[in-house]
């Protein structure tokens, strides 16, 4: 009897065992398929702007944005959506979607609220 206590506890063990691997997985595959891992930086490099957006700074140098933590700064694959700035980057491309003008430049997407200003999105199409 406590044998088979035991095997039905093991299974069921596994059993939830490799659906929380599976969960985790999926997590994180659908977190954002152009995932690259965290790094963090001393300095930001080289000439760089300073983008505020809800009390913190971000940085843009050489095509990358950067956010400060603790004493350093956190390379981003992207920058949060809703970050507004007056620039696109250097070798952006421009498309029409639905009557409104966006750029975008490798994972960011830009769209253009009027000359000179543009607030970062998620891709429309």
């Amino acid at each position: 009897m406590k044998a088979k206590i035991v095997v039905i506890l093991m299974v069921l063990f596994t059993g939830a065992t490799m659906q929380l691997s599976a969960q985790h997985r999926d997590r994180d595959r659908y977190k954002g398929r152009d995932r690259e891992r965290v790094m963090v930086v001393k300095d930001v490099p080289g000439h760089h702007r300073v983008v505020a957006y809800h009390g913190v700074n971000y940085h843009y140098a050489d095509g990358r944005y950067y956010r400060p933590v603790n004493g350093g700064y956190e390379r981003l694959a992207v920058p949060p959506a809703g970050i507004a700035v007056d620039f696109v980057p250097i070798g952006y491309k421009m498309r029409m979607h639905r009557g409104v003008r966006y750029y975008y430049s490798g994972n960011v997407c830009y769209r253009e609220l009027r000359p000179h200003s543009y607030v970062v999105t998620a891709r429309p199409w």
